[in-house]
């Protein structure tokens, strides 16, 4: 097996790595579960699909405004076969310098970045996808629109308060099962932590309970653990790696 190899993402990637991505996160990480709901298991072709196509206008949208750097992790067997295993989506944030070298008219304040969204969860639809005899989260289960709606307006108010500054936010990483324990979570961050050194600007990270680890030993340190709903514990921990100039 080859070494991760770090490249751009592309569209046609997605139908690869959006199974991956659920894979990666999903029954065990409730946030996930919210943002992307879906059944427990199995998942349904209809729910990727879906998952898909936000995926592709999240990445459409992120070139067109040139805030948004997708990476992916190919690996190469030993029968020469080439596979995406894994993906990091990057938000970038002009400095002050940057803004004042381009003379861009964006003047990169924080509560800017994060605007009050009129419908801050848009993906939860009026056709329920759950059994409601089986719900997984909250009073009904991701299905619950007043639900998921509160737990994300509480996530959008911490970054208000926290995610100020210049930085870079790596707001998705995953690996594929089959992948994990090779290296490849770690090189996704490292090109991130590169890049963020070249411009001598922090990295924050929301990252899930399971992967604070790893984000330690590459450099990240811990600020907080946030619980968003401290009943059915659907949170993150917040990390943070200072700027470093190279």
């Amino acid at each position: 097996m080859s070494p991760p190899v770090i490249s751009p993402l592309s569209v046609e990637d997605l139908q690869v790595l959006v199974p991956a991505q659920f894979k990666a996160f999903h029954p065990i990480d409730k946030l996930h579960m919210l943002i992307y709901p879906a059944p427990d298991h199995p998942i349904p072709s209809s729910i990727i699909d879906k998952a898909i196509a936000r995926q592709t206008s999240a990445l459409n949208s992120g070139r067109e405004t040139g805030n948004l750097e997708w990476m992916k992790a190919t690996i190469t067997s030993e029968a020469g076969v080439e596979k995406a295993v894994g993906g990091a989506k990057w938000y970038s944030y002009p400095t002050k310098e940057e803004i004042s070298h381009n003379n861009n008219s964006n003047n990169n304040k924080p509560y800017e970045r994060w605007a009050d969204e009129p419908n801050p969860a848009p993906w939860v639809s009026s056709t329920p996808i759950l059994d409601p005899n089986r719900p997984n989260l909250g009073p009904t289960g991701v299905d619950d629109a007043e639900y998921v709606t509160k737990v994300m307006i509480a996530m959008n108010d911490y970054r208000k308060k926290h995610f100020m500054g210049d930085g870079m936010l790596l707001d998705l990483l995953f690996v594929d099962p089959e992948a994990q324990g090779l290296g490849v979570g770690r090189e996704l961050v490292e090109w991130g932590v590169k890049r963020a050194d070249e411009r001598g600007v922090k990295i924050w990270v929301e990252a899930s309970f399971f992967a604070r680890g790893m984000y330690e030993k590459c450099g990240f340190v811990v600020v907080e653990d946030v619980l968003l709903d401290e009943g059915e514990r659907v949170g993150y921990v917040f990390m943070v790696k200072e700027a470093r100039k190279v």
